[in-house]
């Protein structure tokens, strides 16, 4: 989430000692939207979760060109360690589950309750409308075609909330993330 994140390796690489170990933490964004809700959705048609993964993957790429982060860094990770002059990288994936069922009594239930309730009232998905179209746009969707997807994109975060409400709402919950890390090189 920083602006430079080879900067930011690089600067973390230069002031750990030698033979230090630098670790870092990034989650995979490409499908954190889509994986809890659309995937587990048992009536979506494929056409329209392919629909929203295009949006989704538009979305993030679109920022990054808009030079305002890059929210698909975790997949490179492994390369922007050694880019920074770290050696014997690694990398680990993390998923950690939290289911989310009836009666939606957890904090990551009340979470995700409260949450979707507040940006659905608000008209923000990962990011507010105009943010969300000018990304669209930059990562090379067509404008003419924003309207459309970010409806459909409502329309299955509504039918969500309506299955909450009803106590009909089940999702395995959780994220992927990686952890990774590189060895400054004790020379």
């Amino acid at each position: 989430h920083l602006l430079d994140p080879r900067a930011g390796l690089l600067e973390m690489a230069r002031v750990t000692r030698p033979g230090g170990l630098v670790v870092v933490a990034e989650p995979t964004n490409v499908m954190g939207p889509l994986i809890g809700d659309a995937l587990a959705a048992p009536g979506l048609a494929v056409d329209d979760l392919a629909a929203l993964f295009r949006f989704q993957v538009l979305c993030q790429r679109g920022k990054a060109e808009a030079g305002e982060g890059n929210d698909l860094l975790g997949e490179q990770l492994p390369g922007l360690l050694r880019a920074a002059g770290l050696v014997d990288v690694e990398l680990r994936l993390n998923d950690r589950a939290q289911p989310i069922l009836p009666p939606y009594d957890s904090g990551a239930a009340r979470a995700l309750v409260e949450e979707a309730t507040d940006t659905i009232a608000r008209d923000v998905w990962m990011w507010p409308r105009a943010q969300t179209r000018r990304y669209f746009v930059a990562g090379g969707g067509a404008p003419d075609d924003f309207d459309r997807l970010w409806t459909a994109l409502f329309t299955e975060r509504r039918r969500v909330l309506r299955a909450i409400a009803d106590g009909r709402y089940v999702s395995a919950g959780g994220s992927l993330s990686y952890i990774a890390w590189g060895r400054k090189a004790a020379t």
